[in-house]
């Protein structure tokens, strides 16, 4: 659906919701006629205030993709801007792995679904993904402002992500890490602020992992990592709830 199509059919929303709005004041009008309070003054001021109301969010939801930033890791690391339609603008190929691996692909102007089917097509071939193991994990970020919006769109293309999955016979599990302000502030190690996050939280868990140690490992072996530690830590609660009961 180009843009067009789609202000048309916002266009039409907002006239259909104006329309909704003049009938219920037509009938409160009808009621207090007789109240010099309700002038037809007043009634065009609320339509006004209404109209700008509903022109202003739809707007806002139109521009959902204008300041958001996609991000997908496999080793490979990808920063992805998205229009409107939902086809790709442009695309960063953020570390070694991505450049080494991916420089001569055309992704620009197409589809979000299609560019995932490349990137996971190419990483099999390249032997980032493997279809005879079920320990695969891609790592799917974004970062905006607006977190409300930011989830909006994560769950829109988790489903293209898990699409694309399925049709290169793929069994991957897909870790989704929201980037916050924190990790989009440095610049400097050539992965994904998403990416940083899941890095982070490995540290968090055990803080003899460093950054160094973990920013060139795939996301399966972070993957693996974070779960064992996690699984470590849950033992650890289960042992201490045991010797309390026992006290």
């Amino acid at each position: 659906m180009n843009e067009n199509k789609i202000k048309k059919i916002l266009l039409n929303e907002t006239c259909d919701a104006l329309n909704s709005v003049d009938n219920k004041i037509n009938i409160l009008f009808n009621l207090k006629k007789k109240n010099t309070f309700f002038t037809f003054r007043k009634r065009i001021m609320i339509l006004t205030s209404i109209f700008l109301l509903l022109v202003t969010t739809l707007y806002l939801d139109f521009e959902v993709y204008a300041q958001t930033t996609i991000y997908i890791d496999i080793n490979p690391s990808f920063e992805l801007i998205i229009d409107n339609n939902e086809n790709v603008k442009k695309l960063n190929l953020k570390n070694e792995d991505a450049l080494t691996n991916f420089y001569n692909i055309q992704f620009e102007g197409k589809s979000i679904e299609e560019v995932f089917y490349l990137i996971i097509n190419t990483a099999i071939e390249k032997n980032f993904l493997d279809t005879n193991s079920t320990d695969n994990a891609i790592l799917l970020g974004g970062y905006n402002k607006n977190f409300n919006k930011l989830n909006r769109i994560i769950n829109k293309i988790t489903e293209k992500l898990e699409r694309s999955i399925a049709k290169n016979g793929l069994a991957s599990e897909i870790i989704v890490e929201k980037a916050t302000k924190k990790e989009v502030k440095i610049k400097n190690l050539n992965i994904s602020p998403s990416k940083l996050k899941l890095m982070n939280s490995i540290i968090k868990l055990d803080n003899s992992y460093q950054i160094e140690s973990l920013q060139d490992l795939s996301i399966t072996e972070l993957n693996i990592i974070y779960k064992g530690l996690k699984d470590i830590q849950k033992e650890n609660k289960n042992n201490s709830k045991k010797k309390t009961i026992e006290k």
